[in-house]
């Protein structure tokens, strides 16, 4: 989720990510709120499995089966 945004701008990016979406359920709103927030985490969680993949090249990808 912020791991793709340039170092500069990735940590107040984050901060306001955690702002918006953990004031809410912390203020007593919704259910809503608090799928939101939790969604925001298993994004930040998803770094780790996907540290060590690649890029994605649009063309000259040889691992997806070719269709004709």
């Amino acid at each position: 989720m912020t791991y793709r945004i340039v170092p500069p701008w990735r940590h107040p990016y984050l901060a306001v990510l955690l702002v918006l979406h953990g004031v809410p359920p912390a203020a007593g709103r919704t259910f809503t709120d608090l799928g939101h927030f939790t969604s925001a985490l298993i994004g930040l969680g998803c770094r780790p499995p996907a540290g060590g993949r690649g890029t994605m090249e649009s063309e000259g990808d040889t691992d997806r089966p070719q269709t004709l």
